[in-house]
């Protein structure tokens, strides 16, 4: 008797109302409106979509330490859509977090599941302390791991 088939999974983040900024960061008009299209489409897709609204940076974390731990198939997509800057996007709040955090939830040593599923995961190494300073985590001796993530 054949295993389930796992499903392949997304999780798509909208960050377009921001409140108690430090910064005036504008209403980001026609995010939902974009974000119901990707959800529709990849849920035609046959991907099990989650779909997040203004969310806050521990939110964020959490959603992606939760994601590191759940069942793919042989794809996951992850949209992050906010304000941003180089290297970072805006929470609801206006605070920016780095994505070398995200980066790192879902490396091969912290998210096992999805590593087998990308390139031979064995040439893959967990983003360092100083990689994550430079914005640009490398592997060791092979591929960089943003290889990893469309950005």
């Amino acid at each position: 008797r054949s295993r389930p088939t796992r499903k392949n999974r997304a999780v798509i983040i909208v960050n377009y109302e921001f409140h108690g900024s430090p910064e005036p960061l504008k209403l980001r008009k026609g995010a939902k409106r974009e974000a119901d299209k990707l959800f529709k489409a990849l849920s035609k897709l046959n991907y099990a979509v989650k779909l997040h609204y203004d969310q806050e940076a521990q939110e964020i974390e959490e959603i992606y330490r939760q994601e590191s731990r759940e069942e793919h198939g042989d794809c996951f997509v992850s949209i992050l859509s906010s304000h941003g800057e180089e290297g970072a996007i805006y929470d609801c709040r206006g605070e920016l977090l780095k994505l070398t955090r995200i980066f790192q939830m879902l490396s091969p040593q912290r998210c096992p599941v999805l590593a087998g599923n990308v390139c031979g995961s064995e040439r893959f190494t967990d983003v360092t302390q100083d990689d994550a300073e430079n914005q640009l985590p490398k592997a060791r001796n092979a591929l960089p791991i943003l290889h990893y993530f469309l950005v």
